[in-house]
């Protein structure tokens, strides 16, 4: 028979127990309630504006005006009603749209998907949306956003916009951006920015985070018609640095069209001169053997990329998930997969990837973690020491080394929802850490709308504890020293959490502000091969 004592003894136990935890748990929300205002303030006090700054940038080449709507809202005003969801390439119809809203919407993920029919989009879709009372036009486009950014950040420095600019975008733009007479239109493209809010609904699905789906009829963007003319002002305009967008467009044109584009694209970065740094921001895409030629034969002429984290999906997926023979999207012939695997000498200084595109270049370079898009499509966020390992790689794979003397690529900016990763060639990029923490500090910023972020309008979403390396020992963050930075195999990484908007007004562009902000807060050496 048990004692009187003993059950004394155990119930003195479990409620010294409960009430521990209690007060444990207590202790860990005041912490983490603290936790981004001590993040916020060692950004104010830590982000350095670099002493070399770059005063002539030349960006392009996609543009247009954004349309935003709710996007069930635009739905249901088409009289559609919820359905399947399933992706696609590109958009033919109305129920075509309805399938790939839901798909990302269910995922909380952010897609561009083209639409082929010229006369439904503009006469059907574009005239409902613009009726809605949700409506607001925008500047649109990754070049005319990037731009804008620039401008607001150092107003001294001179940005020229290349891009199919319409009367529209060009009343919306900073009036100290230049546009070239030849790349002023007649008409806008208008692009459709369908929003949704965490927590909505449509049907049985819950959109587990804010995000967009966009689609468009835009042939002057979708073909790079302005690519000719964007190289071309280089003579006159005389950038101290390139900036690269807009190629996933190409994607809805076909692969003979896009193929050449591409082609051409890689031969004209190749006569660039090492002195003047490219960054190319990648976007959402959906063709594996459309990135393919881009990481073959634009990659290697860029000196920066930046990849965002839906992108990174896409890459995972296609490179590394349980039955890496099969591609989900399309279903591939071994040729198809086996394409010239020769060694490539990138010709690009810094290179810019998300999530989705990183994932992407993972795996059609054979790199790491290709079980990374199993996970972005269950909804969690990356592993950060997953992240660092593929950023290595990249740099290791097309960067330039003693054993690749020849290649540009010396950065690769990797942005997601939760937190930043920068990788680069120490003697090529300077004030890394300011960099990745200012590109942190403004996806904030944009997304609330408003320079203060604490904890009543943004969260810390990122684990308390990880590793910076798979091979690294687990670290505690802490808030007071957000950033951290460390060196790997010859190369510098730094990294920052991101102060998520816990109501974003705005998630369009975030991605041009993030890669556009962590840019301008960089310093660049063109000497760098003489000091390696």
């Amino acid at each position: 028979m048990i004692s009187k004592t003993l059950i004394v003894a155990v119930g003195a136990l479990l409620i010294a127990y409960f009430y521990g935890r209690h007060i444990k748990h207590d202790e860990i929300s005041d912490a983490s309630s603290e936790a981004e205002e001590l993040v916020a303030a060692a950004w104010e006090e830590r982000i350095i504006v670099p002493v070399k700054r770059f005063k002539k940038v030349a960006v392009g080449l996609n543009a247009n005006v954004d349309l935003i709507v709710r996007g069930t809202e635009l739905l249901q005003s088409l009289g559609v009603t919820p359905g399947e969801k399933k992706d696609h390439r590109t958009v033919g119809s109305i129920a075509d749209m309805q399938e790939a809203f839901t798909h990302y919407f269910s995922k909380g993920a952010a897609a561009e998907r083209p639409f082929t029919d010229g006369p439904l989009y503009k006469n059907t879709v574009v005239k409902a949306a613009a009726t809605l009372k949700s409506s607001e036009w925008f500047i649109g486009g990754n070049a005319a956003l990037i731009s804008q950014k620039i401008t607001s950040i150092f107003p001294d420095t001179q940005v020229q916009l290349v891009g199919p600019v319409g009367p529209k975008l060009k009343e919306l733009l900073n009036k100290t951006i230049y546009v070239p007479k030849a790349s002023s239109h007649e008409q806008d493209e208008v692009h459709l920015i369908m929003e949704y809010k965490r927590g909505e609904k449509w049907g049985a699905f819950t959109a587990p985070v804010a995000n967009r789906f966009i689609t468009s009829y835009d042939i002057a963007n979708g073909q790079a018609t302005m690519m000719d003319t964007f190289f071309a002002s280089f003579d006159e305009f005389k950038p101290d640095l390139v900036v690269l967008s807009g190629l996933n467009q190409l994607e809805g044109q076909g692969e003979e069209f896009w193929s050449k584009k591409v082609f051409t694209l890689g031969v004209a970065l190749k006569k660039l001169p090492d002195s003047i740094p490219v960054h190319l921001e990648l976007a959402s895409m959906a063709e594996e053997r459309f990135l393919k030629q881009i990481l073959d034969e634009v990659l290697p002429s860029v000196s920066s990329v930046g990849f965002n984290e839906q992108e990174l999906g896409f890459v995972s997926h296609t490179g590394g998930g349980p039955h890496p023979e099969i591609w989900l999207r399309q279903p591939q012939s071994q040729q198809d997969k086996d394409d010239d695997d020769e060694q490539l000498v990138p010709s690009v200084s810094s290179l810019g990837l998300n999530e989705q595109e990183i994932s992407f270049a993972s795996k059609v370079g054979d790199g790491p973690h290709k079980e990374y898009f199993d996970e972005h499509e269950s909804g969690k966020q990356p592993e950060i020491h997953k992240i660092s390992d593929m950023v290595l790689w990249i740099l290791q794979t097309y960067g330039y080394s003693k054993s690749r003397p020849e290649s540009k690529l010396t950065r690769v900016h990797f942005h997601s929802l939760t937190y930043h990763i920068v990788g680069v060639v120490p003697n090529a990029w300077g004030n890394t850490a300011s960099a990745v923490a200012a590109g942190t500090r403004a996806a904030g910023q944009q997304a609330c709308d408003t320079e203060d972020l604490d904890s009543v309008n943004a969260d810390l979403r990122i684990p308390l504890e990880f590793k910076l390396t798979s091979s690294s020992d687990e670290k505690s963050f802490d808030p007071s020293e957000p950033s951290s930075v460390w060196k790997r195999e010859g190369y510098k990484f730094a990294f920052s959490p991101v102060l998520v908007c816990k109501n974003p007004l705005k998630t369009v562009g975030l991605g041009d502000a993030i890669s556009a902000t962590g840019l301008l807060y960089s310093e660049y050496n063109a000497d760098f091969r003489s000091k390696s």
